[in-house]
């Protein structure tokens, strides 16, 4: 017998496998981490040439679209997410844990995961040292408070 968690793994492979657009799927959060879990991460990887922000395709946007219908299908709260939008460092946490439940294109998956790790290596050190002045800054802020 199929578990609720594998249960709504095939939901969702057969939902995103008719979706054209969509290269991988990744589910990440607690729904991979803990037994007990609140609602769905999902993180989609799309195809370069597709128009997601189409308002007349999607008039309340593609990502509050797929959104409605997951929650609709799964009756569990989804956060979905468009990978290529998001920010760097966002996109590397969701490559450290997550499972890939669909993978049209392997290759260009992992050109694309690779691409960001090393768009992450090259910005890592300007982030540290931003933080670096960051924490000065506060802490020289809380020193002239007192």
């Amino acid at each position: 017998m199929k578990s609720s968690k594998e249960k709504i793994i095939s939901l969702l492979k057969n939902f995103f496998n008719e979706k054209d657009e969509i290269l991988a799927v990744y589910v990440f959060g607690s729904f991979v981490d803990k037994e007990k879990y609140h609602d769905i991460d999902i993180a989609v990887l799309i195809k370069n040439d597709f128009n997601f922000y189409d308002t007349k395709k999607f008039p309340f946007g593609y990502e509050s679209e797929i959104n409605a219908k997951l929650i609709k299908l799964t009756r569990i709260k989804i956060d979905f997410v468009v990978l290529n939008k998001l920010p760097i460092l966002f996109q590397k946490n969701i490559f450290k844990k997550n499972i890939i439940i669909i993978d049209k294109d392997k290759q260009g998956r992992i050109n694309y995961e690779n691409k960001i790790k090393k768009l992450f290596v090259d910005v890592e050190y300007i982030m540290k040292i931003k933080n670096i002045y960051l924490n000065r800054k506060l802490n020289n802020a809380r020193l002239n408070i007192n």
